[in-house]
């Protein structure tokens, strides 16, 4: 998110949700394909290298919002600290 405010994105979050809707929609697809593969094709051998990638996707994303919550919590709890009184 530093990075895309850095180059002037106004809505980072919006723009990590449009990015991750990209990647789930491709995990998706992947995983229909290695299905159709199996069904139509009998190919397990495709099949199988096709679920790998779609299970890498999913892997992308939810250790990419794992680092993303991590980070927002981070700075909520630096904006709670910035707002809170100095305590002597």
């Amino acid at each position: 998110m530093k990075l895309m405010k850095q180059v002037g994105i106004s809505n980072p979050a919006g723009e990590l949700w449009c990015a991750a809707k990209h990647v789930i929609s491709a995990a998706y697809r992947l995983m229909e394909a290695g299905e159709k593969c199996i069904t139509h094709y009998k190919d397990l051998a495709k099949a199988k290298e096709l679920i790998k990638m779609a299970r890498g996707l999913e892997e992308v994303i939810l250790l990419g919002y794992i680092n993303l919550i991590k980070e927002m919590g981070l700075q909520k709890e630096a904006e709670i600290h910035e707002k809170s009184p100095a305590q002597d």
